[in-house]
């Protein structure tokens, strides 16, 4: 809430803006993308069970179909509120801001992954009981925190080329609500139990091969972008931050003053 706050006051007072909050919901063009983000948890989530099971990583307890789906029901709603609110934060302000600057996509994806990994760290380290942690990762509370390190590195690749290319945080609310519904509470009711030999690789929320698919996914949308839309930034040239456009109009000044006195 503090840091929703700040941000609330950098666009309201300090010269931020509205307009590129990203809460237009921009589906024209982009319904493939808002298809992709309610699917691909989900889908990931059922590749990682159907091959976990298969070499003996995990075990699934008896599934009622109509149970499990009224508790991602239910989870979904909430976490669309709570989503809402860290979109708003992640990419409608912090990925916003970032796309400004000039840095390489590596970069950009390094630094708002690791902030959005540290904001969950009071979650892991205090929120989550032990039996919890276990659930998640039966290797203990740093490894699930180390581990979340290279997950959230390969979610936020495709989360933050979901948002470059439909300039808008909705699809990713869907996605992240959808993630939260899905793959944890899966782990925490004792649906899934993972063997702590495979925890690394087979956890639905923090394994290895769920990152990497939604790693793949992320690489997949950012190749059609660069191929598709290649000057697409996460602004529009007169957009640019007071910072830079100061900068610019010190450099014109000074060069229009360079070519006064050659005259």
């Amino acid at each position: 809430m503090p840091l929703l706050l700040v941000v609330i006051a950098l666009r309201t007072f300090c010269g931020d803006g509205w307009k590129n909050a990203g809460y237009a919901l921009n589906v024209r063009g982009n319904a493939w993308l808002y298809a992709l983000s309610i699917a691909v948890y989900p889908a990931t989530t059922c590749v990682v069970i159907l091959l976990g099971t298969q070499v003996g990583a995990m075990h699934v307890a008896a599934l009622n179909m109509s149970a499990v789906l009224t508790l991602i029901a239910s989870q979904f709603a909430i976490q669309c509120a709570k989503n809402f609110f860290e979109e708003s934060l992640w990419r409608g302000y912090l990925t916003n801001q970032l796309l400004k600057l000039t840095m390489s996509d590596w970069k950009l994806y390094l630094i708002a992954g690791l902030v959005w990994w540290a904001w969950h760290l009071p979650y892991w380290l205090i929120m989550l009981s032990t039996k919890e942690v276990e659930s998640i990762v039966p290797a203990g509370r740093i490894v699930l925190v180390v581990a979340a390190i290279l997950v959230f590195f390969c979610w936020n690749v495709m989360f933050t080329e979901i948002f470059r290319v439909t300039r808008s945080i909705w699809p990713l609310v869907l996605a992240h609500a959808l993630e939260d519904a899905v793959t944890l509470p899966l782990l925490i009711d004792g649906t899934i139990t993972l063997d702590p030999r495979w925890a690394l690789v087979f956890s639905t929320n923090t394994g290895l091969l769920p990152a990497v698919i939604l790693l793949s996914v992320g690489l997949g949308i950012r190749r059609w972008r660069i191929k598709t839309r290649p000057k697409q930034t996460g602004i529009t040239d007169d957009e640019t931050p007071l910072a830079g456009r100061a900068v610019m109009l010190r450099w014109g000044a000074i060069t229009h003053r360079g070519s006064n006195f050659v005259k």
